[in-house]
């Protein structure tokens, strides 16, 4: 039976109406019968055959930590209410826009609200909520800017700390994935161009436009949806067990075990990924860093939401490492390593400049990478920490944030860059290891000093302009190497006006000598002037380097003699801010 063909290249599909692929043809309304009965569909199948998404079982319910606040639906008003019975509540993940068009509940209109809000003064968006949520039969809803006091500063705090719980326990969590704002809505017509049309001349064939392959994550039409672009959203999304997204097309379900849509173009029996952390330190290390890496580029109508729009995610985090203290988005027991973060391209001005510690990622604006790295050097110590917040620690305001250290400093000003060594200028190194392949080098080198430090690259905070001269400027070597990863640290410069005080302005990373010659192309052989005899020496150690295994020999024990000479040199004691 012919059921599917492709006419070109991902633009068509033509389907018989009696096959399975027809009970894809889309409706042309988000909002239809023919939608909702879709989506009751995905219900059942997930509540019936889902062990991974119903692992609670009944007990559920009676252990959820509900919302202090949520809207009821139950009757023709809509109330706010802080005291309800235990039961299946949705949530609305919505992009808030400029904020201009966002219904709040303050100080003021809570009062009114606990009577009735009116529909009328509800954006386009939060209706739609309300109309899936009964269409559904779910009878309350958590909208943030209606269950949260927006001008109660520890109302706030209070409620944002406790995100994670509330869209985790959500029964189902509704996205308005297509909309920039709370005016556009969840519903949508689809495009004509999705519609099925008969084919001429052929009897019960239907032809019709393929829906275009989902990008990151897992679509969209019309590039990235808004809602995947926003901040608050990536914790939203990433803690709920389901997800309904409206999309511009069609509607689009998520849930543990599976993805589906109304198309059946892009159905996955992967879902949403496992939000559960591993407990093991390195694992624990390298989660985070890779949600902060996803969550860092988002945007964020507020920059002062910064740490609080992943506070739902550090405290799923914190309930695995237990008593590690979360500062600033980074974490106590694993600090030296989590402080090796860089971005690649660098803006003019810091994000709350005094509010958020120069050495925590949240201070700078834009998407923030980690080298990672896995031994930090033992020279280096934390003595201290100190963190202090108004509210709570993952969401309150930073009042006082300083790290203080005891580890080498190396001015900046006099270190070799990769561009300052060439093969000539280091004889010893082609004599004693491009003539003997046997050997490794001594840890008596000649080149086993400061000289051996070379730094690969600098990565700024800022803009370079704005950095300070490099003899203003130290760096603070913080890790070991790793398999293709170089040393790392950071670079600082002092804090004017406060003793032995220092900030943030850089990741630096750095090689032994031997292994930047290394990485040098071997044609510069070719091009390098001196006399026949050290060219001869030369070519002689590339081809030497040419087998493999003396090429890593090398390579691990020169940076073994750089972790002696980093571990060799003096320490001072200094704090961090």
């Amino acid at each position: 039976m012919l059921r599917h063909i492709h006419i070109s290249k991902g633009s068509g599909q033509l389907t018989r109406l009696d096959s399975e692929v027809s009970r894809g043809l889309l409706p042309g309304s988000t909002s239809s019968t023919s939608t909702f009965e879709t989506i009751n569909s995905w219900i059942g199948e997930c509540l019936t055959t889902h062990s991974k998404c119903n692992a609670a079982g009944p007990a559920r319910l009676a252990n959820v930590q509900y919302p202090i606040r949520m809207l009821d639906l139950q009757h023709n008003d809509i109330v706010l209410r802080d005291n309800y019975p235990p039961q299946n509540y949705a949530c609305l993940s919505h992009c808030w826009g400029t904020g201009a068009e966002i219904v709040m509940t303050t100080l003021d209109t809570i009062a009114a609200f606990k009577k009735n809000i009116p529909w009328h003064i509800l954006p386009k968006s939060f209706q739609d909520a309300v109309d899936i949520s009964r269409k559904l039969r779910i009878s309350y809803l958590w909208i943030d800017s209606l269950c949260i006091i927006q001008d109660s500063p520890q109302d706030w705090k209070e409620q944002a700390s406790q995100m994670a719980d509330i869209y985790e326990n959500a029964f189902v969590t509704i996205a308005a994935t297509k909309a920039q704002g709370p005016s556009q809505g969840c519903y949508s017509q689809t495009d004509p161009l999705f519609l099925a049309e008969p084919l001429p001349g052929y009897n019960r064939l239907v032809i019709r436009r393929r829906l275009p392959s989902l990008k990151v994550p897992c679509w969209p039409y019309e590039g990235v949806p808004p809602i995947l672009t926003r901040g608050w959203t990536y914790q939203e999304l990433y803690l709920s067990p389901r997800v309904l997204h409206f999309t511009s097309q069609e509607v689009m379900w998520e849930c543990h075990s599976m993805q589906r849509c109304e198309s059946k173009c892009h159905e996955r029996t992967q879902g949403l990924p496992d939000r559960r952390f591993v407990e093991d330190d390195d694992e624990l290390r390298m989660q985070w860093c890779e949600r902060v890496e996803a969550y860092s580029p988002l945007q964020l109508t507020f920059v002062k939401d910064r740490l609080p729009a992943i506070a739902a995610i550090a405290k799923r985090m914190q309930d695995v490492r237990g008593d590690s203290e979360y500062l600033a988005g980074l974490w106590r027991d694993t600090l030296l390593l989590d402080l090796l973060w860089y971005i690649e391209a660098p803006e003019k001005d810091r994000l709350l400049e005094g509010s958020v510690p120069t050495w925590s990622w949240a201070s700078i604006p834009g998407q923030v990478l980690w080298a990672f790295t896995d031994t930090p050097l033992k020279v280096v110590e934390v003595l201290d920490t100190v963190y202090v917040t108004n509210g709570p620690r993952l969401t309150g305001d930073i009042l006082e944030a300083k790290i203080t250290l005891r580890a080498p400093l190396l001015k900046m000003e006099g270190l070799r860059t990769v561009r300052d060594v060439h093969f000539e200028d280091h004889p010893e190194l082609i004599t004693k290891r491009g003539q003997d392949s046997t050997s490794p080098p001594s840890s008596n080198s000649p080149v086993d000093t400061l000289e051996s430090i070379i730094v690969l690259s600098f990565k700024w905070d800022l803009i370079p302009s704005l950095h300070p001269p490099p003899s203003e400027c130290y760096i603070l070597p913080l890790a070991s190497w790793a398999i293709e990863v170089p040393h790392g640290g950071l670079v600082i410069t002092r804090q004017e006006g406060v003793a032995n005080t220092y900030r943030r302005i850089g990741f630096v990373s750095m090689q032994h000598v031997t292994e930047v010659i290394l990485s040098k192309r071997s044609n510069s052989v070719a091009h390098t002037p001196g006399n026949v005899s050290t060219q001869q020496s030369m070519s002689r150690f590339i081809e030497a380097l040419n087998e493999d295994d003396r090429r890593y020999e090398i390579i691990e024990q020169s940076r073994i003699e750089l972790d002696g000479a980093l571990e060799g040199l003096p320490t001072e004691k200094f704090v961090l801010i």
